[in-house]
């Protein structure tokens, strides 16, 4: 038999090193951001939230990215989902059910038009 797959003798563990250790970095903002029942963690929300609200091309990927995930980019996959792409008339009705909010259509006509002037019909 090969001495290779025989199992761990009682006492020794596989894995001697332990497991390894978050860098010092991400363990100071993992406990910045759980400390005062997350209070840290919901202003930075908050801030994110409001900076996507203002238009911040930035904020609003990372929301999305992290609410919905990151789009796939592999060109395999995306013809393999051209099946679920929308019609017509579906992204019209997506974009009316999403300018009825009052901030994102305001969002949206600034974007387009630069200036809160002009809306969107």
């Amino acid at each position: 038999m090969n001495p290779n797959l025989r199992p761990y003798k009682a006492g020794q563990s596989g894995n001697p090193g332990g497991k390894t250790k978050k860098p010092l970095v991400d363990r100071m903002l993992e406990e910045a951001l759980t400390k005062n029942d997350s209070e840290t963690a919901k202003a930075i929300a908050d801030k994110l939230i409001s900076m996507a609200k203002h238009g911040s091309f930035n904020a609003i990927r990372l929301i999305c990215e992290r609410s919905e995930g990151k789009p796939k980019r592999n060109a395999e996959d995306s013809q393999k989902e051209s099946s679920a792409q929308l019609t017509k008339e579906q992204i019209q009705a997506r974009l009316i059910e999403l300018l009825a909010s009052p901030d994102l259509k305001e969002t949206v006509t600034k974007a387009l038009f630069n200036s809160g002037e002009k809306s969107v019909q």
